[in-house]
This record gives structure tokens, C-alpha cells and sequence, in this order.
């Protein structure tokens, strides 16, 4: 797995100061008892000059209390992040995008609900639609985040590697089993054992990986990790090419793992570079 490609330079944010020249530390000068606001409140020969004025200045204080984000967090798992503020939440989530379909009242739902601590989702589409998780058409930005309990077993396999592969297939064995299983589907369902329904669920659609950036993580107090950033193609879903932006970290002691990823099209990502990076890097993890 290549770790050299490097992942777009994380370039600082600068907010602007959209309250000045009218607010100073962090108060609007509209108290009275002289200076500017006193000035301004003034009777002159242009009214209709100072009502404009006095609009504009009422304006530009109420954008300094506007939010710019929204930030989510879990402090039973002490994670948080953030997402522009007019984002909306995605609720209900699809809990197993790229996982067989099981009957839900088997066992083997079961466990994959008590895996699942915890998830959250948030995407730039205010219809309310609960979207094609993770490859719709439009492209548009949709951000993922789980907390997943590990058992005894998975704890040991938890390499580096095995983080890149907690959710889609990146590395390269980990995309080579992806399309064994694929062509075992497409076998099965030639051979009428799979109907086209059960044949196209347990298909991954995927095709078309391409490797961005990758950089291993250490953000300290035990905890370790590793960002990729990845194209793919998903027949299921759509025709249009899908950048992951996907942090994946695991706690000190090796119990819990941490999911968060931003998926969009191809070309939203590069033209939204600087907004989504901001997102992605304020995934934080805490020590437990």
C-alpha cells in the first residue's frame, strides 16, 4: 500500500471578521454614552442617508452571532466534529451500506447492532430526502461517522492496513478479496442459485479505485490512525465518480474503532477542497 502519495496540503483557514468595523471585542458599539454610536444616532439634514446607515449597521451585527458550523460530538465516546451549519442530519441511517443483507431478526443482525456504538450522518441537502448513502447522483457531500466496538479477534488484526479496509476495500488485498466475492455473486446468480435481487444486493458495484493521498496518524495518548483519500465508481448507485475522504482511528486499548468519512463527487471535492478538508480535520478522538 503505497504511503508517500500525498494527501493536498492542509493549507489554515481564516475566518472573516464580517462584524467589523462594528464590533469591537466581541461587543457592537451601540450602547450610547458617545463615541461612534452616539455620533451616528445624531440628528443631521439626511435622514434617509442615516436610516441606510443604521440598516447596514444592524445588519452587520446580527451576522457576528451567526454560526458557521455545527458541531457534533459524543462525549460517552469523546469524539466531536463539525459540519457547515446548514447542513442537515440524515436520520434514518443505513446502517450497512456494503455488507450481505441479513433478515433482521437473526442473530447476525444482532451482532452487527450491538458493533455499532454508535453513528451519526450529515449531508448539504435540506429537501429532508434521505439520499443513496455515501454514491448519489447529485454528487453532493454527505459525511458518515461510527464508533465500532471490536471483538477479542478483531483487536489483534487491527493493523494499519486493516483500518484502510474498515469500511470500502482500499488496499490492495483488501480489494482483491472485494472482487472475488463480486465474482462469486456473478457465478452464483449465473448459475441460479442468487435471483437478480439477491445477486445485485450483495454485489458491491464497485470499480474504478484510485488512490489520492494517504497518511498515517498518530494524534497521541495511545491513539492511532490513518486518512485515505480514494476515488470509486458504484454501478449500483450511479454513473458518477465518488471521492472518500476517510479517517479511520483506533482507540488506546484497542477496543473501539472510529469511522468518519466524507463522500461527493469526484469534482465537487477538488473544487471544495479547502471546506472539506476543514471537516475532515476536525474529526477529533479523545483518549478513553
Amino acid at each position: 500500500m503505497p504511503t508517500n502519495i500525498p494527501i493536498p496540503p492542509e493549507r489554515p483557514v481564516t475566518s472573516r471578521n464580517t462584524c467589523a468595523p462594528y464590533c469591537k471585542n466581541g461587543r457592537a458599539l451601540l450602547a450610547g454614552g458617545g463615541g461612534m454610536a452616539a455620533t451616528m444616532i445624531k440628528p443631521t439634514r439626511r435622514p434617509a442617508r442615516l436610516t441606510l446607515l443604521l440598516a447596514a449597521l444592524v445588519s452587520a451585527v446580527a451576522a457576528c452571532g451567526a454560526p458557521t458550523y455545527t458541531y457534533v460530538k459524543n462525549s460517552n465516546e469523546h469524539l466531536y466534529f463539525k459540519v457547515p451549519h446548514e447542513w442537515r442530519k440524515v436520520d434514518p441511517i443505513a446502517p450497512d451500506v456494503f455488507t450481505d443483507p441479513v433478515d433482521p431478526a437473526s442473530f447476525e443482525s444482532a451482532k452487527r447492532d450491538a458493533a455499532r456504538a454508535w453513528q451519526a450522518a450529515y449531508d448539504s441537502d435540506r429537501s429532508g430526502e434521505n439520499p443513496d448513502v455515501l454514491f448519489g447522483n447529485d454528487g453532493k457531500p454527505f459525511v458518515y461517522a461510527q464508533v465500532r466496538k471490536l471483538t477479542e479477534d478483531q483487536r489483534d488484526e487491527m493493523s494499519i492496513n486493516a483500518l484502510r479496509d474498515l469500511f470500502l476495500p482500499v488496499t490492495d488485498s483488501g480489494r482483491k478479496v472485494a472482487a472475488q466475492h463480486d465474482q462469486e455473486i456473478i457465478d452464483s446468480f449465473q448459475k441460479g442459485e442468487l435471483s437478480l435481487n439477491e445477486a445485485r444486493l450483495r454485489w458491491s458495484g464497485l470499480s474504478g479505485f484510485e488512490l489520492i493521498g494517504d497518511r498515517v496518524l498518530d494524534p497521541g495518548n495511545g491513539i492511532k490512525g490513518v486518512r485515505t483519500v480514494f476515488n470509486y465508481y458504484n454501478a449500483k448507485y450511479s454513473d458518477v465518480l465518488h471521492t472518500f475522504d476517510q479517517t479511520v482511528l483506533l482507540s488506546s486499548d484497542s477496543s473501539r474503532a472510529y469511522l468518519f468519512v466524507i463522500s461527493c463527487a469526484a469534482a465537487y471535492y477538488r473544487e471544495h477542497f479547502d471546506q472539506l478538508n476543514t471537516i475532515a480535520t476536525s474529526f477529533t478522538v479523545r483518549s478513553r
